[in-house]
């Protein structure tokens, strides 16, 4: 049965009151600062109230919105070619197929970094199901690989940020080679929200930039794990 189209502003209102917070949250994650992050609210504030009239129910109001930002913010980060199916894990479905990324890269890369023990069984299974099965719910990715939800959500959460230290390190060509991470990691020493800390910005440099490999000091591991997670934000591939 269909929502009531009697008073649809008012309606709107009300359902968007609650999710609102929830919604910038998820802008924010998405996109790769303050500004860009603010006008896709607007415009997914602005696409929810049109189709308003047309939402049936069959999901959450949270859920369909959230449908909608993510449709949006691939629209536009398609046109500046981010990982975006790498970047962003999320558990809401995704948007329709429309014009896909390449991740053939990805699904190597993962296989390699399990041959290399970076990344255990479950982790790159649950990476590989992930990345080829978005519109699927953690649950239904555990049912087929015979784990909790829950343990999905945590290998999923556990396994991309070794993925990219992984990609920076032994795959700099799949991220499109050494200039372009020197710009990136420019980018992300100068970006004013959440930029490289000194201890990042060292540990990346003596790693990544100078594959120093024999590098290390107390805390390496995790401060290298942010710093890639930070400049792979600003990553472009053509």
């Amino acid at each position: 049965m269909g929502i009531s189209t009697q008073e649809p502003q008012k309606s709107f209102e009300q359902c968007w009151l609650e999710v609102r917070a929830r919604v910038l949250a998820f802008c924010h994650r998405l996109m790769q600062n303050q500004n860009d992050a603010e006008d896709l609210f607007q415009e997914v504030a602005i696409r929810a109230w049109r189709g308003y009239s047309s939402f049936r129910g069959e999901s959450s109001f949270s859920t369909w919105v959230l449908t909608i930002v993510r449709r949006e913010a691939t629209r536009r980060l398609k046109h500046s070619k981010h990982l975006l199916p790498l970047l962003q894990p999320e558990t809401i479905p995704e948007p329709e197929p429309d014009d896909p990324v390449d991740t053939s890269f990805v699904i190597r890369a993962i296989k390699e970094a399990e041959q290399m023990h970076i990344l255990n069984p479950d982790e790159a299974e649950v990476l590989q199901m992930r990345l080829q099965n978005s519109e699927l719910t953690w649950r239904e990715l555990g049912d087929s690989l015979r784990l909790s939800a829950n343990a999905c959500a945590v290998n999923h959460t556990r396994a991309l940020p070794k993925l990219r230290v992984y990609l920076f390190m032994y795959r700099p060509e799949w991220l499109g080679g050494d200039l372009a991470i020197r710009t990136a990691f420019a980018q992300a020493q100068r970006v004013i929200q959440s930029p490289l800390s000194r201890e990042e910005t060292e540990v990346f440099e003596q790693i990544v930039l100078r594959q120093n490999h024999n590098y290390s000091r107390s805390g390496w591991k995790t401060r290298l794990s942010s710093a890639c997670t930070k400049v792979i934000r600003f990553i472009h591939l053509d």
